[in-house]
């Protein structure tokens, strides 16, 4: 589910309730035995109410801290099983912080922008394993060609990067 400035915690609610359906009880869990990954796309940009307080976030800490949450037009407790919460949050966008209460149930990862070099590397590989199948009889479809595929695209991709004013320029 994608968090945005507008973002309820009734609509976060129903979001992360798409993929679930009622067991026994008050259970409610992924079809059959299956689980589900939740991913919570910028965590950071939930709008915070007067009191400072994100109440989107704050349904996402409770599921957390005790797999349940109310459905509140029922007014009855619905408690959540075999679901793996993931967050993602952009540093350069939002209100640049996730309330500490909810922080703790995350591990922070951070990834850079690759370099040019492993950018081509990376990309190189596919276009050469691509390339190699199935076109070995034909004409122009070399080494030669791979390489330049792959040294267009890397500098496209450095110019679009560096007009948008992210990556490596």
């Amino acid at each position: 589910c994608r968090v945005g400035w507008g973002t309820t915690s009734e609509g976060m609610q129903r979001m992360m309730e798409r993929g679930l359906e009622k067991k026994a009880g008050k259970n409610y869990s992924p079809s059959g035995d299956s689980k589900m990954v939740i991913c919570v796309d910028d965590i950071s940009l939930a709008a915070a109410d007067p009191h400072g307080v994100q109440p989107p976030l704050e349904l996402l800490r409770q599921a957390l801290d005790v797999s349940q949450w109310y459905d509140t037009t029922h007014l009855s407790l619905k408690l959540i099983t075999n679901v793996t919460y993931l967050a993602c949050l952009n540093p350069s966008a939002g209100s640049f912080g996730v309330p500490p209460r909810l922080q703790r149930h995350f591990t922070a990862h951070a990834v850079d922008t690759p370099s040019s070099e492993a950018i081509g590397s990376i990309f190189g590989a596919y276009v050469k394993g691509h390339l190699t199948t199935g076109f070995e009889s034909l004409p122009g479809f070399d080494d030669g060609f791979s390489s330049k595929v792959v040294q267009s695209s890397v500098e496209l991709h450095r110019k679009v990067t560096s007009t948008l004013g992210r990556g490596e320029a």
